[in-house]
């Protein structure tokens, strides 16, 4: 990575999207717009002598962005509300990843594709950006009401279900020789794995590091 084009691309980010937010929060269509804007002037496809080239050096400056703005999303939910939604996380999150994934995967297999290729469809197709619909929570001034923390409790449940789709990707793509069942159920195993370790770390492991830090 060129640190001279790094700098150059994020000044240039920073700037346009800068303006481009204002612009559009101040004739109410909010920042949502401005930032996708922001992305097509930015980007390499647009025509003139200021836009960047360098895609992959703002992806990883932007992705810091999508940290912070998750960590300031954090500070403002209450973890007794949230507990208190687990039922929606797992109740209503998973009621609508299946029932989008199946709908999604039955009307592509009624266009004549595989079953495999139509239910992958659907499993991403059922799956929504929490960044993206966090902010529009946020510019809106409703990620502490009800609905919205009903909306990023499910958002968290796809977030979660990101995990096991992954893992079935190579079970399911009609490509190639089909694994074997034993490495179906391997693949289906490490990814209820990685589940359970990341749900039991927040649960026991970073609290105890974050109390015993606040005790230094």
């Amino acid at each position: 990575m060129d640190p001279k084009s790094f700098v150059d691309s994020a000044v240039l980010l920073l700037v346009v999207a800068s303006i481009a937010v204002a612009v559009f929060r101040h004739v109410g269509l909010g920042s949502i717009v401005g930032l996708l804007i922001t992305g097509v002037i930015v980007g390499p496809h647009t025509a003139g002598p200021f836009v960047t080239s360098n895609v992959e050096d703002v992806r990883q400056f932007t992705e810091i962005g999508v940290v912070l703005l998750l960590f300031l999303i954090g500070l403002e939910m209450k973890p007794r509300r949230l507990w208190e939604l687990r039922r929606t996380l797992f109740g209503l999150g998973s009621l609508q990843i299946l029932v989008s994934a199946a709908l999604i995967a039955g009307y592509f297999q009624l266009f004549g594709h595989s079953w495999q290729t139509a239910l992958l469809i659907g499993c991403s197709f059922a799956l929504s950006s929490t960044a993206f619909v966090v902010q529009m929570l946020r510019d809106q001034g409703e990620i502490a009401s009800h609905h919205g923390q009903t909306a990023f409790a499910v958002l968290l449940m796809q977030d979660l279900a990101i995990v096991p789709m992954l893992a079935l990707v190579p079970a399911l793509a009609d490509i190639g020789a089909p694994p074997a069942d034993r490495a179906v159920l391997q693949q289906i195993g490490v990814a209820v794995g990685l589940v359970a370790m990341v749900l039991l770390s927040g649960r026991y492991l970073v609290p105890w590091i974050l109390d015993h830090l606040a005790r230094q």
